[in-house]
């Protein structure tokens, strides 16, 4: 209840202001909560929505695609990557005991 509440208060009840985009899922917010918690989820019956970090240079597809920005990315931090994404998968289809994420959608 409390992220949920930060949430709201942050994107001022999900404001045009706040919205940078959107994903597969649907529109994409930029706020900083205000207890500067920046990881968790929220399963609300008005609001679903997952909270991270932002990262400034964008998506993975578009730092890989600047030379400059790529040769920054060494095959070490490619392969840290990889192990954050393949953990925070695991954790939403397997550690909850409601799964958040579906392996068996078909995208």
């Amino acid at each position: 209840r409390i992220l949920h509440d930060g949430i709201i208060e942050a994107t001022e009840d999900f404001s045009s202001i706040y919205c940078i985009g959107s994903g597969g899922y649907g529109t994409v917010y930029k706020a900083a909560l205000p207890t500067g918690q920046m990881y968790g989820f929220c399963s609300h019956p008005k609001h679903s929505f997952l909270v991270y970090e932002f990262l400034e240079r964008g998506s993975l597809k578009m730092v890989l695609s600047n030379n400059e920005q790529a040769k920054e990315l060494d095959w070490k931090r490619r392969l840290n990557i990889v192990k954050g994404l393949a953990n925070a998968l695991s954790y939403m289809h397997h550690d909850r005991s409601q799964p958040i994420y579906n392996s068996s959608r078909h995208f």
